[in-house]
């Protein structure tokens, strides 16, 4: 029981649903880098699910694969410093969607593949709404613990 005078703030509901997104995210990426940068692993056969990506990914070598590396690191650290209410987490999760939602964007105007694409953008949007909803934004002002 809180003593008086000692306020407890309870994270938004926001917070944790999207640090879990995150954290998913996370999987996703170093499991698709890791297939980018060793492909002879057995964990290749993800690419039958979707071949044009690994076309794509290919084009760029072993750069996709780092990238994907860096992507997933970033993720994981925007979901755990969100759960610590850290505001740099905060801006990162929102470039994540953000960069994440423009990629679907062009993906459906470069490769004419309107429906996963533009559900890509949906989905980014939502969440690009959720954390800059109010009470998710005023969550991470006004914190001192930001390092």
């Amino acid at each position: 029981m809180p003593h008086e005078g000692i306020q407890t703030k309870r994270a938004p509901t926001t917070v944790a649903l999207v640090s879990v997104i995150l954290f998913m995210a996370t999987g996703v990426s170093l499991l698709t880098g890791i297939s980018l940068l060793f492909p002879d692993l057995a964990l290749n056969r993800i690419w039958d699910l979707n071949k044009a990506a690994y076309i794509a990914f290919q084009r760029f070598g072993g750069a996709s694969g780092f990238l994907l590396l860096a992507v997933g690191a970033l993720a994981t650290m925007a979901g755990a410093g969100m759960l610590l209410r850290r505001r740099w987490a905060w801006y990162i999760a929102i470039c994540l969607f953000g960069i994440d939602g423009f990629g679907d964007f062009v993906a459906a105007i470069l490769f004419r593949d309107r429906w996963r694409s533009g559900m890509g953008v949906v989905i980014a949007c939502i969440f690009l709404f959720c954390l800059l909803k109010s009470n998710t934004r005023k969550h991470f002002e006004n914190t001192d613990n930001d390092f």
